[in-house]
């Protein structure tokens, strides 16, 4: 019970990094736009 609990932890860990790094990229790629 309690690994399952850890690793649905590390899932939502892994999960919330990808989305800040995709969300940064798109962050660059506009500024890159405008400028």
């Amino acid at each position: 019970m309690l690994s399952d609990a850890n690793n649905q932890r590390v899932a939502l860990q892994a999960c919330a990094v990808s989305l800040a790094i995709r969300e940064e990229q798109d962050f660059r790629d506009s500024i890159e736009f405008i400028a």
